[in-house]
Formats: C-alpha cells, structure tokens, sequence
C-alpha cells in the first residue's frame, strides 16, 4: 500500500506534462499575440514565481530558492528569463544594497491574471474530486500530506 501511495504521489508530482498542457490551454485563449508567446513558453516553476505575487508586492530574491524548493542556480535561470520577457524587475531594498527585491511589471500582473484563472480550474477540479470525503476525511489527508512534506524536507 505505501509503495502505491508514492508511486501516485510521484506520478502526481513529477507530471509537468499536465501543468505544461494547462498552461497552453489558457495561451490558446489569449488574443495579445506577445502575452500568447510569452505563457505558451512558460515552465511551471516560471509560473509559480509568478503567483507569489499574489499576496506579496515584492519578493525577495535571497528567499526565492527556499520558497521554491530549488537551487541558487536554478532560481537565477528562472529569474533572468521572467526578467528578459519583462514579466519581473529587480531593485536593491532601501535597508539593504545586497538585498534585491523582485516587482512584477505591467505584462507580469496580466501573468498573474491568468495563472489565477488556471488555479481556478485546479480548485474547481479539487472540488469536485473531494465532494465526496467529509470534513474530518480531508483533514486527515491535509495532515498526512504535511506530513509527507516534512518527510521529504528532511
């Protein structure tokens, strides 16, 4: 039983395939050719930088590899394209000249609309796959997947 549960878990998890596909559903919507060409070439990570705009004007670039779950390196790689496609820019905090602070620009707000859209279809689908399982069944699964997260960090 538990080599099934993470056979699922990874199969869940490493699927960039339907993330990739998501996001070229939503690009097949867009009429703005450069917003088109800009999300239809987007990584899931590249998205997810994205939408940690949605609660924060501004990210920290010295926090982006923690919040990400990546490297230094592969945190600079995401970076310089969201930065090279005019999605983010970069400025020294006021306190702190080593300190950069990530913005979204103009085209990275418009971005961020349409990876809320894609969310909105997740949950949606969430919604429907658990309408089924009472409150204290999805707080046993909430807890075992923080458990699971804590497991994997460790």
């Amino acid at each position: 039983m538990m080599n099934e549960i993470l056979n699922l878990l990874n199969l869940y998890v490493s699927d960039n395939q339907r993330n990739v596909q998501q996001i070229g559903q939503v690009a097949d919507a867009i009429d703005d050719p450069k917003l088109k060409s800009i999300i239809s070439e987007m990584q899931p990570k590249e998205l997810q930088v994205i939408g940690l705009f949605e609660i924060n004007t501004e990210v920290s670039l010295k926090e982006l590899p923690k919040l990400l779950g990546v490297s230094q390196a592969s945190t600079s790689r995401i970076t310089a394209k969201l930065e090279e496609n005019d999605l983010i820019s970069r400025h020294k905090t006021e306190l702190n000249n080593k300190e950069w602070l990530l913005d979204l620009t103009k085209t990275g707000q418009e971005i961020l609309v349409i990876k809320q859209e894609i969310d909105q279809k997740r949950q949606a689908r969430l919604n429907e796959l658990t309408k089924n399982y009472s409150q204290a069944d999805l707080e046993k699964i909430v807890g075992f997947l923080r458990e699971l997260v804590k497991v994997d960090g460790e």
